[in-house]
């Protein structure tokens, strides 16, 4: 993963029941054709949950903790994938939002968008990739400045796995730190045996710092019918960047056509 896929990563946050509510708050989630996964890895089946904990310092030097909702992942051996995140959460409370349901399938070459309110998978083409097989390295950032800023933090064991730590500092408006006021610093612990970062860690003066830590971790077969499309649902392909109105039973939006 790229340091920019890690920043939009660290951007989500996580899972919840997708029956547990009927009606949903106003609100739109914007999706991009550009998919920033990276190539599938093969033969390293996982399920896990991905806690997600803010702290934030206040003025008078105290300390906020929120734990959000946590995000659940999965992967089978051929590579297949599927994430579920709340969209919107409210800290410390339930669930407030309807899931996004996120499924990549590298057999179809294609990735998936499932909205449960309307009962409608959005379907995108992904370009034909070849898979990857652990030990995986950790992959390295695109962009050079960011490359020239790493610090290599050696080796942990987290949740039953040998992971490999590195630290970004990311200057204001760069790539993969959008905010012009501070500097971000971002981490991330890789486990070459999955594939996947265990720990992944960004913070700043304004924002505070955001963990995601992933825990649970399962090895084996997935449930298959997990990366499977709900047979009940309509499929309706997007060729480009889209957004859902998750307030309402509408169906996607191009960007170009909502305001965007």
């Amino acid at each position: 993963m790229n340091v920019r896929a890690f920043t939009v990563l660290c951007g989500i946050l996580s899972a919840g029941s997708l029956y547990a509510q009927k009606t949903y708050p106003t609100g739109t989630v914007y999706f991009r054709a550009k998919d920033y996964a990276g190539p599938p890895v093969a033969d390293a089946p996982y399920c896990g949950e991905t806690r997600n904990v803010r702290t934030i310092t206040q003025a008078d030097g105290t300390q906020k903790t929120e734990e959000y909702a946590p995000s659940k992942s999965c992967r089978d051996s051929a590579g297949r994938s599927r994430v579920e995140s709340p969209v919107w959460l409210q800290p410390g409370g339930p669930q407030v939002g309807p899931l996004e349901i996120l499924l990549r399938d590298p057999v179809a070459r294609a990735k998936y968008v499932v909205y449960p309110v309307n009962k409608t998978v959005y379907r995108q083409q992904l370009p034909p990739v070849k898979a990857v097989h652990p030990p995986r390295p950790m992959p390295f950032p695109a962009e050079p400045a960011v490359l020239a800023s790493e610090e290599k933090l050696g080796t942990q064991v987290m949740e039953g796995l040998v992971v490999e730590g590195r630290r970004y500092t990311l200057p204001p408006g760069s790539s993969g730190n959008w905010d012009t006021r501070v500097t971000r610093i971002a981490e991330s612990w890789w486990s070459p045996e999955l594939g996947v970062s265990v720990l992944e860690k960004t913070s700043d003066a304004v924002k505070g710092e955001l963990v995601h830590t992933l825990i649970h971790i399962t090895r084996g077969e997935p449930d298959p019918e997990m990366l499977r499309l709900p047979p009940d649902y309509a499929v309706v392909d997007e060729g480009g960047d889209f957004t859902i109105p998750w307030g309402s039973e509408s169906g996607a939006i191009p960007v170009e056509t909502a305001g965007h």
